[in-house]
């Protein structure tokens, strides 16, 4: 048996060894293999033995010694410098006596051990939340403890309340919200009018939305000019009942935005205010921050102004209504005695003819694509998938918001450029700008490559390939080229959308950063001042949206996989709408279910081009938005993918 004099030296020689080792600090990949990689901090990667493995979780920071050279590098675990593995959801699993969770992390593939003492009233299937209360670091065994238990695959609704707890949406509202919202309720809208705000109650605006919303953020209006239309963009103002610091404010500066789940919505606001005293109800006075613009017969927004107003919708109208008087004529669609809803809608479709045609012609259209509405049964299971396709009334209502946010940044970027908010994208990836420019030299040979660089170079391309046939879908595989669309404080341009500068303020009562920008716009008109807008709040916004698109995605993946996974003797439609080396995606026209084919099962070798995003073998070709039939393969509930074969 040791002495203390022995194990103290024993000690300071194990730390005399360690610091003589040389470490490398790195990055531990997402992985399902029992082996990982971490990513160096100097690019390099390294093969982190199973062994090794166990002892870390991914994205853990650490500290290594390597052996090896060149791309043959091995890590050995030394320490563990960070680790944002600590609350997690899963799957609870019983082998024996031992309980375990499978966490739901990534591709993370390894069960974590639940102590007795900490498993609470989980059973074997229950969904869960944990926290990690062991880390792997030390001997590769990592212990959790249930925080609580969500529910069974038994529970109607599951899927809503595991994505609200995996990931922390909030679904409860503060006593302190509360105590807010009954104060806001016992003060009228005419109690909130100030000399600032114009009295728009007698002009004609409607609302045009889908049948069951009750968060509606905008009015419309329209009229003949001399030089084209005046066009008048109400937007609802919560600005003016919410202030800045107030437990309404900060609850939905943590929210972000409001989601909408397949079979539940949690408003960023409190429902009384978002679907009733922000909302622009009909026949009832509301407050707006009004957007006027003046506009040519060509679709040029020749002049514009911001300004408070209170209006009085005269009526709420669907798209479906407004598309069958557009379409048909039929004037009973808006209802009776509607000869001035006629007249606005009637000016409303010709400002939306010019605008679309002003895009066409300068800018970049959006392409019109279907959407898919989930029908859920009283299990709050996929009773059917319903195709709606875009309307008359849909392409209305987006022209005149594109261009109230076109003024909006325009405004801002004249008046405090660095206080906006701004919707920005950088246009075609740098990393692949030259392949763009090898297939635009093939396809379009007069076009001047060089423009590729510039944000406007993606337009440029748009623009010409109007006018120009092309033997492959070049639009298709540009638009997969392109860089995200981001948050920013500098007026950069939105390649994207064709413009050199945009933003959005249109949906105040849905997006935390629209509200954000009332404040502003409303400040600016006050002649107020204002502060830089912080990067900090902008990377707030968009892990807010980022996480609040994964769990919308992920339910409604999870119920489709539900759906389909019965239905295997069925031949399906659809659409190619992504390639890599491994195989294409595919898209269902009849319900918008995505799945992938590998071509690696195929008999045949496929080689893939890059360039023209096409898998070729001896025989057979694969290319973006061609048609192919498929039938399922595989349906993975847990990971929420799903698999398709070629249809025979």
């Amino acid at each position: 048996m040791l002495s203390n004099d022995s194990l103290a030296q024993l000690k300071q020689l194990k730390q005399q060894l360690k610091a003589q080792k040389k470490l490398f600090q790195g990055k531990v990949k997402d992985s399902p293999l029992k082996t990982a990689t971490i990513l160096l901090d100097d690019g390099r990667q390294a093969l982190l033995p199973a062994e090794e493995s166990q002892k870390v979780l991914p994205h853990d920071q650490v500290k290594v010694t390597l052996t090896g050279k060149g791309n043959q590098l091995t890590a050995e675990v030394e320490e563990l410098v960070r680790s944002d593995f600590k609350e997690f959801t899963g799957k609870i699993v019983v082998k024996g006596k031992a309980v375990f969770v499978d966490p739901d992390y990534g591709r993370m593939n390894r069960w974590i051990f639940i102590p007795p003492k900490q498993r609470g009233k989980a059973q074997a299937g229950d969904y869960v939340r944990c926290r990690l209360t062991q880390h792997p670091i030390k001997d590769g065994k990592p212990q959790a403890e249930v925080l609580n238990v969500i529910g069974s695959d038994k529970k109607a609704g599951i899927e809503a309340s595991y994505v609200i707890n995996k990931y922390q949406l909030q679904d409860t509202w503060p006593e302190a919200v509360q105590q807010q919202v009954e104060q806001i309720l016992a003060t009228s809208t005419r109690d909130k009018v100030t000399e600032q705000h114009r009295d728009l109650t007698t002009v004609p605006f409607v609302t045009i939305d889908s049948a069951t919303t009750q968060d509606m953020d905008d009015a419309l209006f329209a009229e003949a000019s001399q030089e084209g239309w005046r066009v008048l963009i109400a937007i609802a103002d919560p600005a003016s009942w919410v202030e800045p610091g107030t437990p309404i404010d900060l609850a939905a500066s943590e929210r972000g935005m409001s989601v909408y789940l397949p079979s539940c919505t949690l408003t960023m606001l409190p429902e009384v205010l978002s679907n009733d005293r922000c909302s622009l109800v009909a026949n009832q006075e509301r407050l707006a921050l009004v957007c006027e613009m003046q506009l040519t017969a060509n679709g040029v927004i020749a002049s514009y102004q911001f300004f408070q107003a209170v209006i009085c919708s005269k009526a709420k109208l669907s798209y479906e209504s407004v598309s069958e008087y557009i379409d048909q004529g039929n004037k009973m669609a808006l209802g009776e005695d509607n000869e001035q809803l006629v007249s606005t809608i009637d000016s409303l479709y010709a400002v939306q003819q010019a605008l679309s045609q002003y895009r066409e012609k300068h800018a970049v259209s959006f392409e019109n694509k279907p959407d898919y509405h989930l029908v859920l049964n009283e299990q709050q299971k996929i009773a059917s998938i319903e195709k709606q396709q875009r309307l008359s009334a849909h392409k209305l209502v987006e022209e005149c918001m594109v261009a109230a946010n076109r003024s909006a940044a325009q405004f801002i970027k004249e008046k405090a450029a660095n206080s906006g908010i701004y919707i920005t994208n950088a246009g075609i990836r740098k990393e692949r700008q030259d392949d763009v420019a090898k297939l635009l030299e093939q396809q379009l040979p007069k076009f001047d490559c060089t423009q590729l660089a510039g944000p406007m170079g993606y337009r440029q391309v748009l623009l010409t390939l109007n006018n120009h046939a092309t033997e492959v879908p070049v639009k298709s595989i540009l638009s997969r080229q392109l860089e995200r669309s981001l948050f920013s404080n500098e007026p950069l341009p939105h390649a994207g959308m064709g413009f050199d500068v945009y933003t959005t303020f249109t949906s105040p009562i849905r997006k935390y950063n629209d509200l954000l920008m009332h404040r502003l716009i409303k400040a600016l008109l006050l002649n107020d001042s204002v502060e830089p807008m912080a990067n900090k709040v902008l990377e707030q916004l968009q892990q807010q949206q980022y996480r609040i698109r994964q769990a919308t995605n992920e339910m409604e993946q999870w119920l489709i996989c539900q759906f389909l996974q019965d239905k295997t003797d069925e031949v399906f439609q659809g659409k190619v709408v992504q390639l890599n080396g491994f195989g294409f995606t595919v898209r269902l026209d009849g319900n918008g279910a995505e799945g992938f084919v590998d071509t690696r099962k195929l008999p045949q070798k496929y080689s893939f081009d890059p360039l023209y995003q096409t898998l070729t073998s001896e025989d057979q070709r694969f290319t973006l938005d061609q048609a192919v039939n498929v039938q399922l393969g595989q349906v993975d509930t847990k990971r929420r993918s799903i698999r398709f074969t070629l249809a025979k």
